[in-house]
């Protein structure tokens, strides 16, 4: 094309016409942005893995995690939540409600579990 001519057998050669300072800031704040998006893409798979692992606990009825209390699964899901408020991150009410339908589906799983192994106990 005329906007990129090319040598022959070349590749098209472009020309940077901004000045070089302004260059240099441009791309001292797209390399900011990029640090800033990795933190939040961190952060964000932090709080992916650590609900996982709750809600797991939370719906684990196999015998051994019978006797784990309800509290500590749901307490540290809670804490995920409000870390991820306080860190700046917006429009988390779908999130969460997504996240409340796992943990009432987790619950009623584990709940069904152990109503059975106790029908089953009990006859």
């Amino acid at each position: 094309s005329r906007a990129f001519p090319r040598d022959a057998g070349g590749y098209a050669k472009v020309s940077w016409t901004s000045p070089a300072e302004t260059t240099r800031a441009w791309v001292d704040a797209l390399a900011e942005d990029v640090a800033s998006l990795q933190a939040k893409f961190d952060a964000l798979l932090a709080a992916r893995d650590a609900c996982d692992a709750s809600l797991k606990t939370l719906e684990a009825s196999d015998g051994s995690e019978d006797l784990v209390p309800l509290a500590p699964p749901h307490r540290s899901i809670q804490e995920v939540v409000d870390r991820l408020s306080l860190e700046g991150f917006h429009d988390l009410a779908g999130w969460t409600e997504r996240l409340d339908g796992r943990c009432v589906a987790a619950l009623q799983k584990r709940c069904a579990d152990r109503l059975r192994r106790w029908a089953a106990a009990v006859e």
